[in-house]
């Protein structure tokens, strides 16, 4: 990295979907480099094409821990039916504390990204039926009726569980500046304040916390209770995607060699280790409690 406002030096290209992702913090990245001195490098970093899909975390903690990073070919890591945008997608959002916000710019990203893709393959298909002598017209996509745009928002608004109007205000960022979207994805701009930039007018200066539903106006339509539990289930599936990532980790943290650990680590990072993990302890402590007393009981 050159400075800290320049992008990591990765040496080769990322895909474009990958690099939606916010990076860890400081903190998160030495954790992960002291994990990766001790244990070793457990997932190889994957590639397809040329270009880093999955594993910039783990590129940067192998070259702060001095340890040569391993490589491995995307096709050889995957031989299920999702394509590389979806794989991607599997492995970064569904197991990261991602926001409403982030999730929805996210998947209008590679929603934008994959028609990209299929346009710029039937490109390729014309070119090589006109070359065989069958000459095919291919014309550009032309911008959809208002019809067919609400259809679009609509079921990238389901699929994504959240509601309708943040599924529009993504995709008017997308169409005006793809870049912007990708601060919103990286949890770096809140998605109102991005498409207020896009609108030209200034956006609010707060911003309501991760997983709260902003604040209604007085003239919101009939349709707030349906956006509400849309929020609320996407609010569900991280709960559930966080636990099953926390308990999964935990365990492995369990099944440390301590010793080892603590050998190959300075005292400073020791500190820090168990500064984390005191304060992820009490993060989860509280939640539990919040949960049992939803309930009427007490931990």
């Amino acid at each position: 990295m050159n400075s800290a406002n320049d992008k990591p030096d990765y040496g080769m290209p990322v895909h474009p979907v990958c690099d939606l992702f916010p990076l860890m913090d400081k903190a998160s990245l030495a954790g992960l480099a002291a994990d990766i001195r001790a244990n070793g490098l457990l997932h190889p970093i994957a590639v397809h094409e040329g270009q880093l899909v999955d594993g910039r975390n783990r590129l940067l903690a192998c070259r702060e821990a001095g340890i040569e990073p391993r490589f491995a070919e995307w096709s050889r890591i995957y031989q299920g039916p999702m394509p590389l945008a979806r794989w991607i997608w599997s492995v970064n959002g569904e197991r990261r504390h991602l926001s409403i916000d982030q999730i929805t710019a996210a998947q209008v990203a590679i929603k934008a990204w994959e028609e990209q893709e299929a346009a710029r393959q039937r490109q390729i298909d014309a070119g090589k039926q006109f070359h065989k002598g069958r000459r095919k017209v291919v014309t550009g996509r032309s911008q959809p009726l208002p019809e067919a745009a609400g259809r679009v928002r609509e079921k990238l608004a389901q699929e994504i569980g959240v509601s309708q109007r943040k599924v529009g205000q993504a995709l008017a960022i997308q169409k005006a500046d793809p870049e912007l979207l990708k601060q919103v994805a990286q949890g770096k701009l809140a998605l109102r304040e991005a498409a207020s930039q896009v609108k030209g007018t200034p956006g609010p200066l707060a911003q309501a916390p991760p997983g709260e539903l902003p604040p209604v106006p007085a003239s919101a339509p009939e349709n707030t209770s349906k956006r509400r539990q849309m929020i609320e289930n996407a609010a569900k599936r991280r709960m559930i995607d966080g636990l099953s990532h926390i308990q999964g980790a935990c365990r492995g943290l369990s099944r440390l060699d301590l010793s080892a650990v603590l050998n190959a680590c300075t005292e400073e990072e020791t500190r820090t280790w168990a500064a984390i993990a005191r304060n992820a302890a009490r993060d989860l402590r509280a939640v539990a409690s919040k949960l049992l007393a939803a309930l009427g009981e007490k931990e």
